[in-house]
């Protein structure tokens, strides 16, 4: 018997890179939650800065890109793979 999980929602996946190490193996832990979690990633959004942006933790181009990649793949729900303040949060649901 199959063990994974049938495939629900559909993800696109943002990852930022701040200079950090282990940003492979940060996104590789990433796609293995979506998969166990039943959400097939359809898309994956990749960037550098220097620091987050304090209002949607990525730059406008970046939102820009991000929600360009939720339509063209008909995404059910954007994952940053980062921790995201309530008013980070609450900026991303009202702009996308």
């Amino acid at each position: 018997m199959d063990s994974r999980p049938s495939f629900g929602e559909r993800a696109v996946i943002v990852q930022l890179d701040f200079g950090f190490d282990d940003l492979a193996e940060q996104l590789e832990e990433i796609r293995l939650l979506c998969l166990s979690a039943g959400a097939l990633v359809c898309s994956e959004v990749y960037g550098r800065r220097h620091a987050p942006d304090p209002a949607t933790y990525a730059g406008k181009g970046k939102i820009q890109e991000i929600e360009a990649e939720v339509l063209s793949h008909d995404a059910d729900i954007v994952i940053f793979n980062h921790e995201l303040s309530p008013a980070q949060e609450r900026n991303l649901e009202r702009i996308m």
